[in-house]
């Protein structure tokens, strides 16, 4: 009987050495992604939480606080019943369009044998989630409207030759007032037997709250002389952004503001002034929801 229990002692004995000789004081468990996206894209899919309702697993065995600052670092505490483990992710550029996502959760394995191979075994569970949670992530950066909430195109600028004019105002232009600058081209490019190649295109520069400046364009077949206020230009068959909108005003200027920040974001310079292409006739149809407008925005 005594040999029994000396030998059921010796086996436990080393079972628990066991655990600190095969299991680490430290359990550092860590994920990493490379992900075709920009930092801020990044950095936005965590901090707004819009954002992470739209990508995060619905379900998950640990809870998951988001702690985002004004850095490329997210604090995650990982909580499961009374333990919570402190995380870190941390955003790394790796050059154009592309950042590592790298994922570090370390902890410290506890003194007591059988509590130290239940965190081991929890470890392996985190590592799993953490690479289903940042997998969720790859997959919805990936598709950058979800980010900035319009789909983008970068194609090549196919009408190159435009003729042109300006006006001012004294206030936002009316619908009325631009389609008199492009009724005035409209009857310019007729009477020089030329044709009209594509949609007008319109551009409006606030200087303040009184001045306005319109410049109107319609692409043309041929060049055609310049008289008086009217100009021929020839655009670079370069690079463009263009993406395509349906809405009035308002849903154009914000469209504008996040095509700006794809730009910025994807480290664009742009070498000549945004437009508007009119799809709609807009002096035809006044109801705004019905408008269809496609954004250009010159880049190198």
């Amino acid at each position: 009987m005594k040999k029994w229990l000396i030998g059921l002692a010796i086996v436990i004995i080393l079972a628990a050495l066991a655990t600190y000789i095969f299991i680490p004081a430290k359990l550092d468990v860590s994920q990493h992604a490379l992900i075709r996206t920009t930092e801020n894209g990044s950095y936005r899919a965590f901090s707004d939480p819009h954002h992470r309702l739209n990508w995060w697993p619905a379900h998950t065995r640990y809870r998951y606080t988001v702690i985002t600052s004004a850095s490329n670092v997210v604090e995650i505490p990982i909580a499961e019943q009374i333990d919570t483990i402190p995380s870190s992710l941390i955003i790394i550029p790796e050059g154009a369009d592309v950042v590592r996502i790298s994922w570090q959760a370390p902890s410290s394995a506890s003194l007591n044998p059988i509590k130290r191979v239940q965190q081991y075994k929890q470890a392996f569970v985190l590592k799993e989630e953490m690479a289903l949670v940042l997998k969720s992530l790859q997959a919805y950066l990936e598709k950058e409207e979800n980010i900035y909430g319009i789909h983008v195109e970068k194609t090549i600028v196919k009408d190159t030759l435009l003729i042109t004019t300006k006006a001012s105002f004294s206030s936002q232009p009316t619908t009325a007032g631009i389609y008199g600058l492009i009724g005035g081209l409209q009857q310019y490019i007729h009477g020089q037997s030329a044709n009209a190649s594509g949609f007008p295109m319109l551009n409006v520069h606030r200087k303040d709250s009184s001045h306005f400046e319109v410049m109107v364009a319609i692409p043309i077949d041929k060049p055609i002389p310049n008289a008086g206020k009217f100009e021929l230009k020839r655009m670079v068959p370069g690079n463009i952004l263009v993406t395509e909108v349906q809405g009035g005003p308002s849903t154009i200027r914000n469209a504008f503001n996040l095509l700006e920040a794809y730009r910025v974001e994807h480290h664009y310079e742009s070498p000549a002034i945004p437009f508007e292409s009119l799809v709609t006739d807009r002096s035809r149809e006044a109801d705004t929801t019905k408008w269809t407008t496609r954004l250009f925005y010159p880049v190198f």
